[in-house]
Protein backbone atom coordinates (compact mmCIF):
# COMPACT_ATOMS: atom_id res chain seq x y z
CA UNK A 1 0.00 0.00 0.00
CA UNK A 2 2.82 2.06 0.42
CA UNK A 3 4.23 1.35 -2.38
CA UNK A 4 0.93 2.32 -4.59
CA UNK A 5 0.93 5.67 -2.64
CA UNK A 6 4.73 6.31 -3.55
CA UNK A 7 3.52 5.32 -6.90
CA UNK A 8 0.98 7.42 -7.24
CA UNK A 9 2.94 10.59 -5.91
CA UNK A 10 0.87 11.25 -2.46
CA UNK A 11 1.86 13.78 0.12
CA UNK A 12 0.03 13.03 2.97
CA UNK A 13 0.87 11.12 5.96
CA UNK A 14 0.25 7.81 5.65
CA UNK A 15 0.33 6.89 9.28
CA UNK A 16 -1.86 9.53 10.65
CA UNK A 17 -4.42 8.83 7.47
CA UNK A 18 -4.45 4.68 7.94
CA UNK A 19 -4.84 5.39 11.93
CA UNK A 20 -7.94 7.66 11.28
CA UNK A 21 -9.23 5.29 8.53
CA UNK A 22 -9.21 2.27 10.73
CA UNK A 23 -11.11 4.65 13.45
CA UNK A 24 -13.55 6.07 11.27
CA UNK A 25 -14.17 2.16 10.31
CA UNK A 26 -14.61 1.13 13.95
CA UNK A 27 -16.71 4.19 14.92
CA UNK A 28 -19.00 3.63 12.07
CA UNK A 29 -19.04 -0.10 12.15
CA UNK A 30 -17.80 0.07 8.63
CA UNK A 31 -17.92 -2.86 6.45
CA UNK A 32 -16.45 -3.01 3.08
CA UNK A 33 -16.06 -5.80 0.16
CA UNK A 34 -12.53 -4.79 -0.80
CA UNK A 35 -10.69 -2.95 2.30
CA UNK A 36 -7.70 -2.12 0.50
CA UNK A 37 -9.73 -0.14 -2.07
CA UNK A 38 -11.51 1.41 0.72
CA UNK A 39 -7.80 3.14 2.00
CA UNK A 40 -7.32 3.97 -1.44
CA UNK A 41 -10.04 6.02 -1.88
CA UNK A 42 -9.14 7.18 1.85
CA UNK A 43 -5.85 8.64 0.81
CA UNK A 44 -6.80 9.74 -2.39
CA UNK A 45 -9.63 12.05 -0.84
CA UNK A 46 -6.86 12.78 2.18
CA UNK A 47 -5.25 14.42 -0.64
CA UNK A 48 -7.46 16.04 -2.58
CA UNK A 49 -8.40 17.80 1.20
CA UNK A 50 -4.49 18.32 1.26
CA UNK A 51 -4.40 20.21 -2.31
CA UNK A 52 -7.60 22.66 -1.45
CA UNK A 53 -6.07 23.45 2.20
CA UNK A 54 -2.72 24.37 0.33
CA UNK A 55 -4.14 26.65 -2.69
CA UNK A 56 -6.15 28.25 0.31
CA UNK A 57 -3.40 29.60 2.32
CA UNK A 58 -1.81 31.72 -1.04
CA UNK A 59 -4.38 34.21 0.20
CA UNK A 60 -2.88 36.80 2.33
CA UNK A 61 -4.56 37.41 6.16
CA UNK A 62 -7.71 39.25 5.43
CA UNK A 63 -7.97 38.44 1.71
CA UNK A 64 -9.61 35.67 1.25
CA UNK A 65 -11.92 36.26 -1.76
CA UNK A 66 -14.55 34.26 0.53
CA UNK A 67 -14.74 36.95 2.88
CA UNK A 68 -17.08 40.21 2.42
CA UNK A 69 -15.37 43.08 1.29
CA UNK A 70 -13.58 44.66 4.30
CA UNK A 71 -14.64 41.49 6.48
CA UNK A 72 -11.46 39.71 8.33
CA UNK A 73 -11.22 36.42 9.28
CA UNK A 74 -11.57 34.98 13.10
CA UNK A 75 -10.42 31.34 14.45
CA UNK A 76 -12.00 32.35 17.55
CA UNK A 77 -15.46 33.11 16.24
CA UNK A 78 -15.88 30.02 13.64
CA UNK A 79 -17.90 27.16 14.93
Amino acid sequence: MRAWASKGGYTVDLDRETFRFINHAHQNDRRCRDWVAAWRNWIDIAQEKRGRDSSASKYAPGSDPHLKPGATYDPEKVI
